[in-house]
């Protein structure tokens, strides 16, 4: 059965701190990741990353503030959480002198799973990450992308309801990697589960993505929709008319125009910028369709995640 995601908060960062010797690596971090989400945590080096993880599956403990996930406090219930926790860490920690198979048994075993549900679900995820032909070879001898294959099948075994994945896609070829990006819109929409993600493609993030926290030198800078951040840090949209035809006439019809701004010309395009689009284009159009212009094409120049992440963390 299909699920939507509900609008019911299950990740609560409260605040939450972590220092190393007087050094803040995360501070004060606040947000809520809604049930079913895919959430994306995005920030340089250095920027509170792979800290934020570790508290969330109750590797570090906090310096200061608390997080509650789907109920369970962090600083009260850290065992419980563990157990309904999924995680792909960065340092992928996988036993090398065990097999993929063996890794897989070790993992599920210790989350309670019954053999015959254990097996099932080591069947479906080596076949699914095309590890079946190698599920007996020792991880120790696979290559960067292979062990982050068993990693992501480890992290899984357990059908977690959280899904906390830190750069997941390093190390995938392409075609492992857009396997996987639709494998992880399934879980969120099919069962479900809640994921938080942690990366450094910016394109990746917003083809899945709903939800963003941008974060530097271990502060949220800011969290919301990715559309929702580009209206709140522009404020305008960017519009592009394309002509058959630029008659000098058609300059005075465009700035006569309530609401249109910052308007440029070039040979047969013409360039602007508005708060309210529904409110100028239809005139817009209607004025210079009055006016005998011949228009090709009226499109929206697009901000990407990338121009709203340098706006975030450059200051540009």
């Amino acid at each position: 059965m299909y699920m939507t995601p509900s609008s019911r908060s299950v990740v609560v960062l409260e605040k939450l701190t972590k220092s190393f010797n007087g050094k803040i690596a995360v501070y004060q971090n606040s947000y809520e990741i809604e049930e079913g989400t895919i959430f994306g945590l995005l920030g340089p080096n250095g920027a509170g990353k792979t800290t934020t993880i570790r508290l969330l599956t109750g590797v570090l403990k906090p310096s200061e503030g608390d997080a509650e996930i789907y109920g369970y406090r962090l600083s009260r219930n850290v065992n419980v959480i563990r157990s309904i926790v999924g995680v792909l860490p960065e340092n992928r920690a996988l036993y090398d002198r065990l097999t993929a198979q063996e890794n897989l048994e070790f993992y599920g075993k210790l989350y309670g799973l019954k053999d015959s549900e254990l097996y099932e679900r080591i069947r479906n995820l080596l076949a699914f990450l095309d590890l079946h032909d190698v599920k007996d070879t020792f991880v120790g001898k696979f290559s960067m992308g292979m062990r982050q294959k068993v990693a992501l099948a480890r992290a899984l075994i357990h059908q977690p309801k959280l899904l906390l994945l830190d750069e997941p896609t390093s190390n995938l070829d392409p075609v492992m990697s857009s396997k996987l990006k639709d494998y992880i819109k399934e879980l969120s929409g099919k069962l479900g589960t809640t994921i938080l993600i942690s990366s450094h493609h910016l394109a990746e993030i917003e083809n899945i993505c709903s939800k963003i926290a941008i974060i530097n030198n271990g502060h949220v800078i800011s969290v919301g929709g990715i559309n929702e951040l580009k209206r709140k840090i522009w404020g305008y949209r960017e519009f592009e008319i394309k002509l058959l035809e630029f008659k000098p006439d058609f300059k005075k019809i465009i700035e006569s125009i309530s609401g249109v701004a910052d308007i440029m010309y070039s040979d047969n395009k013409i360039f602007y910028k508005c708060v309210d689009a529904e409110k100028v284009n239809p005139p817009l159009i209607k004025a210079l369709v009055q006016a005998d212009a011949k228009i090709l094409s009226l499109k929206e120049t697009e901000r990407t995640l990338e121009d709203l992440y340098m706006k975030l963390i450059r200051g540009e």
